[in-house]
């Protein structure tokens, strides 16, 4: 697998725990969880390579998938944005800055009020998007 996929598997993997899961592990949940979310929402490869490069989604079947995932992984909870599950993604990465480049960024997203869950998983993504560029980081490898 390429680096980026590895990648990928730190940011949307993790589940809460104490300890950041092996890549094995990692790898075993990305797959279960995309394999699901693309069931669930109609998803082709290419909807689903947006997740790997988080990208702001452009299409409404890739709002839906990256809503999903980010249900799963608890990005989202009760329909927002969810500082706490979002801070404890990245904290199983075992690099202490990405909780803190997290709390930065997610600040502002905590606020987005939006009621269509695909159109949360737009703006969620925008929202980082936006905020990682403000501090000059990259989402793919500076949050979770």
């Amino acid at each position: 697998m390429n680096i980026l996929l590895k990648l990928v598997f730190l940011v949307y993997v993790f589940q809460a725990s104490a300890k950041p899961l092996t890549p094995e592990e990692s790898q075993a949940m990305f797959v279960d969880i995309l394999t699901n979310c693309k069931a669930a929402e109609g998803a082709s490869e290419d909807d689903a390579l947006g997740i790997i490069t988080h990208s702001v989604p452009k299409t409404k079947t890739e709002s839906c998938l990256h809503a999903c995932v980010m249900e799963k992984t608890g990005v989202v909870a009760n329909g927002k944005f969810s500082m706490e599950g979002a801070l404890q993604l990245a904290g199983m990465s075992g690099d202490p800055q990405k909780p803190k480049n997290v709390a930065v960024i997610g600040a502002d997203c905590v606020s987005l009020d939006v009621v269509d869950r695909c159109e949360l998983g737009q703006k969620i993504m925008a929202c980082l998007h936006k905020g990682a560029a403000t501090i000059g980081i990259y989402p793919a490898t500076d949050m979770m």
